[in-house]
């Protein structure tokens, strides 16, 4: 095997002479004939890699090979169909209804803290639930601050939505509750809830009138309480004390037996915000309320329980059943019957009977007197009519 050694020339400094004899040659027609193998920094890894033998070759990158495949692969699809791996999917309103969730969570254990009824912790939780999905449905962002825009706007569609003003006006309310929370939380900075310009004003005298039983219904009620076979003990006593008594439905299932004190014929009763107030009971209740909890309440699976109304079911009747009992009884005589118009009866009847009014909010629980003036003094439209009818 015999070695061809090439003999290779250095490239010696160019003079002005030698310059210009290559500026000649390679403007002539013929291709300039290069003494000296010149090595292309692009060609010559090529050429050394055909030397090598198979085995030496370095095997390819399939990182670089794979990610050339997969854009070759999605050239073919449509570009709404591309997914890249960048892509994270958006995480803001999730976020924003976290951020909602406990808010609302906060201000139900805020009410909680300071002492409100359920039944009022439920109503104003459920106003600002209703608030926030108004905002939601108009597409207005909530994370705390409220806007005195958006008070006024859901004033307006609740106008619109041809809610009732006391509705209104309870919602009012809520809000005006919530923004303190929000403020005293850090939500907020400013109050833009102001309940004496935003609540609806009604004139005295126009008040949407109070519902109650006549005097005539009050006796076709009584009389048919009296037929045993009909109506069991327990519904004639829960119809008793909400007649005689005047108690919220909430108030009258949280009736405990240790309330009761039958000797002084009263009742201890826990009203909104955890009050206690003492309610008298005529003689006929008392005596009603002994017999069911000698008879009835006795021979009840639930007898240990510490509640004075109870179920065949539970040791505490709740106010769905209440509910169901006294419609029940309105399908039986003819009359539309539930739990507050036996309330609005109640004052509605003292007030007829000549009780004053400070007597009446007190009996009925009511933290100002001025509640009991706006639904008891205008009593009913038979009332006014009567009056008109003096003339």
């Amino acid at each position: 095997m015999t070695m061809t050694i090439e003999k290779i020339e250095f490239p010696r400094r160019e003079t002005k002479q030698s310059k210009s004899k290559k500026a000649l040659t390679i403007d002539s027609d013929d291709e300039p004939e290069a003494s000296v193998k010149e090595i292309d920094p692009v060609i010559a890894p090529l050429e050394i890699e055909k030397t090598l033998e198979p085995e030496q070759l370095q095997e390819p990158d399939k990182s670089s090979a794979s990610s050339e495949l997969s854009a070759t692969e999605n050239s073919n699809i449509p570009n709404d169909q591309l997914k890249t791996t960048d892509e994270k999917p958006t995480a803001a309103p999730i976020v924003i209804d976290e951020t909602i969730a406990a808010i609302q969570t906060a201000f139900e254990n805020h009410l909680i803290e300071d002492g409100k009824g359920s039944a009022t912790i439920a109503s104003y939780t459920g106003d600002i639930q209703g608030f926030i999905q108004w905002l939601k449905e108009k597409k207005l962002p909530f994370d705390g601050k409220l806007t005195r825009l958006s008070i006024t706007s859901y004033r307006k569609h609740l106008q619109e939505a041809n809610y009732r003003i006391n509705t209104i006006n309870k919602k009012v309310n809520s809000l005006h509750s919530f923004n303190h929370f929000l403020m005293a939380a850090g939500y907020c900075q400013e109050m833009v809830v102001h309940p004496k310009r935003d609540k609806i004003k009604v004139a005295n005298g126009s008040e949407a009138e109070v519902v109650v039983f006549s005097e005539d219904e009050v006796e076709r009620l009584l009389f048919h309480l009296e037929n045993q076979e009909q109506v069991a003990l327990r519904d004639k006593t829960l119809v008793y004390i909400l007649l005689y008594a005047g108690l919220r439905v909430g108030e009258l299932v949280n009736l405990k037996i240790q309330d009761l004190d039958l000797l002084t014929m009263s009742i201890k009763v826990v009203g909104k915000g955890g009050k206690y107030r003492e309610v008298p009971l005529k003689p006929e209740v008392a005596e009603i309320i002994k017999e069911y909890l000698e008879n009835d309440r006795k021979e009840s699976p639930y007898a240990k329980s510490c509640q004075l109304l109870v179920t065949q079911r539970s040791g505490k009747m709740d106010t769905d059943t209440v509910n169901k009992v006294l419609k029940k009884l309105g399908k039986s005589l003819n009359m539309t019957i539930f739990p507050h118009k036996f309330r609005h009866t109640f004052c509605t009847r003292l007030l007829k009977k000549g009780v004053d009014l400070t007597t009446v909010a007190k009996l009925a629980g009511h933290a100002n007197i001025q509640t009991t003036a706006s639904y008891y003094i205008n009593t009913s439209r038979e009332d006014k009519q009567e009056a008109v009818g003096l003339l």
